[in-house]
């Protein structure tokens, strides 16, 4: 009998220390922890808890007013690989911050004020060797602050700089990204993309450059890219490099709600299969080149905004030069001013168009 009672016993006091061990973490007092992340998310934190679990991997701080990440404020977490802090009010994250924290792979700095700081926060970044993953949206960044923040990125595979005040990208600003395969630029104020500006990014598969002020993309030779949004600017050409040889590995191109007057030249080799124009004021115009009364000019050299002359030169009325559209299984013409399709347009089967024609002729 009284071995039978103290096993009853026994059973209690190890279920009360398994409770006793497992109660601070299910409860604490400004974060829910589960398995090893801390979710701190909305709990009007003005700095990162210092009691957190060492082994936690991932911690949440979205929208807590955490102006200031402090060198010490990781220092509870050295096994840290995502860290977010959207919405945070953050205007520094402090040199040393990450000292502590060197294996955080993915990043979310989002809707903040870090251009206040930008400085010290450039050198906390340039410690974290195995990032993989920033989000710097929305922080009032001018391409000089990004330029900074980028120096020492090379680990780098998807970067996200939407909702910033950029306005142009010149040829240094991703000259270590090597690796980066995802680059979202939605949303700044760019006018101009300087010749190379693009040239190191060979890894690159996602390219985001919708709702900027682009009047042009010349030159196009991203032979790696996959999808390629300059949608909602204001591009009259879209020109690509017509002496790559290599094929161009492009599957989607959307230029939806630019000026287009002229069908976007397509390189030579493309693999093209979603091609979406709608909202532009794309024609075809070869029939007017033979009326000598016009007297319209055949070709076009570009300038860049410094006064030099590009390479770039287009004969207007060669419909040939809309490139190999052979693979596009989706043409989106909606709201352009075409009339007709040049002979052998639509040769190719298995092809859907999108947008009446007010009338249908052969080109000339």
């Amino acid at each position: 009998m009284p071995l039978l009672r103290l096993i009853p016993c026994l059973a209690c006091l190890a279920l009360s220390l398994i409770w006793d061990v497992q109660l601070p973490a299910a409860s604490h007092a400004h974060c829910q922890l589960t398995q090893q992340a801390a979710l701190c998310k909305d709990f009007q934190l003005s700095s990162v808890p210092t009691d957190l679990p060492k082994n936690i991997k991932e911690l949440q701080l979205n929208n807590n007013p955490i102006r200031v990440l402090k060198n010490t404020s990781l220092s509870c977490c050295p096994h840290l690989k995502v860290l977010s802090c959207a919405s945070c009010c953050l205007e520094t994250i402090e040199a040393h911050t990450f000292h502590n924290a060197l294996n955080i792979e993915n990043l979310n700095l989002a809707k903040n004020h870090i251009h206040t700081g930008y400085q010290q926060t450039s050198q906390a970044l340039w410690h974290l060797a195995q990032l993989k993953v920033l989000d710097l949206s929305e922080n009032g960044l001018t391409e000089n602050m990004v330029s900074l923040f980028l120096h020492n990125m090379s680990s780098l595979e998807r970067l996200s700089l939407s909702g910033n005040i950029m306005l142009r990208l010149d040829q240094t600003i991703f000259h270590n990204l090597h690796r980066l395969e995802e680059l979202n630029m939605e949303s700044n104020a760019l006018f101009e993309i300087e010749g190379g500006a693009f040239n190191s990014l060979q890894s690159l598969q996602r390219l985001n450059l919708a709702f900027n002020n682009l009047l042009c993309l010349v030159n196009f030779r991203l032979t790696r890219l996959l999808v390629l949004n300059a949608s909602h600017n204001n591009l009259e050409w879209f020109i690509s490099d017509q002496d790559v040889k290599e094929p161009f590995h492009l599957q989607t191109l959307d230029l939806r709600d630019n000026r287009l007057l002229f069908f976007p030249f397509l390189p030579t080799l493309s693999h093209v299969q979603t091609l979406l124009l709608s909202d532009n004021q794309i024609g075809f115009y070869q029939h007017f080149a033979n009326i000598s009364s016009l007297n319209w000019t055949t070709h076009v050299q570009f300038f860049n905004l410094y006064g030099n002359i590009s390479n770039v030169t287009v004969e207007l009325w060669d419909e040939t030069l809309h490139g190999d559209i052979s693979s596009v299984e989706l043409l989106d013409l909606t709201g352009n001013r075409v009339v007709y399709f040049p002979r052998g347009f639509l040769e190719t089967p298995n092809k859907t168009v999108c947008g009446p024609l007010q009338s249908h002729h052969s080109g000339s």
